[in-house]
């Protein structure tokens, strides 16, 4: 009986902590600074090593892109066909928007399966810059804090209790973006020494 009370209470304490764990990936990545192996620790190891990831797990999608080490503004044709499902680039077009080594992260984007409430991710929209998404879309916005790199689509509900609707922000997506420190490592085709 001891055994089974034992049990139950361990479990009250892992399940939610790796639930909780789960959810948090987004928020462990720093882009310019994780790399690969970052990555690979929180998500394992991909299917295909590529430099746009996709990770699915119980909660949600990460979208995940990598520096190739490359920046420049010399680009050849044949590139277009290497990546696939973009429409072709024009000659001038930087390989990447980041000086950075190859395999550090550029970008995270997380799609999670259900929406987050505001409340939960202690966010004061009022201290972040809004931008609506699409005049199609009144009530979708993008919430975005350029100084720490971090971007929030965010989408209103809308709940009944009794005759009073509520309007509720829950976040759809989270996008994130190296931080202004490191706006000196964007790369600037007029700049940029071509070899």
């Amino acid at each position: 009986m001891k055994e089974n009370l034992y049990c139950a209470a361990l479990l009250l304490i892992v399940i939610p902590t790796v639930v909780l764990s789960q959810g948090l990936g987004w928020k462990t990545i720093r882009p310019a600074e994780s790399t690969i192996v970052d990555v690979e620790r929180i998500f394992g190891e991909p299917q295909a090593k590529d430099h746009y990831m996709r990770y699915e797990r119980d909660d949600g999608v990460y979208f995940i892109s990598f520096s190739n080490g490359v920046c420049t503004t010399k680009w050849k044709k044949e590139w277009n066909s290497e990546i696939g499902g973009l429409p072709p680039l024009k000659e001038g077009t930087p390989l990447t928007d980041w000086n950075l080594p190859e395999w550090t992260v550029e970008k995270v984007y997380y799609l999670p399966s259900e929406g987050i409430s505001i409340s939960s991710l202690n966010i004061d929209l009022a201290k972040l810059r809004k931008t609506a998404e699409s005049p199609h879309t009144p009530d979708i916005f993008t919430y975005t804090d350029a100084t720490e790199g971090i971007s929030y689509e965010v989408q209103y509900e809308y709940k009944q209790s009794g005759k009073r609707v509520r309007k509720i922000p829950m976040v759809s997506g989270i996008t994130l973006l190296p931080a202004t420190r490191y706006s000196n490592r964007l790369c600037q085709p007029s700049k940029t020494k071509l070899t």
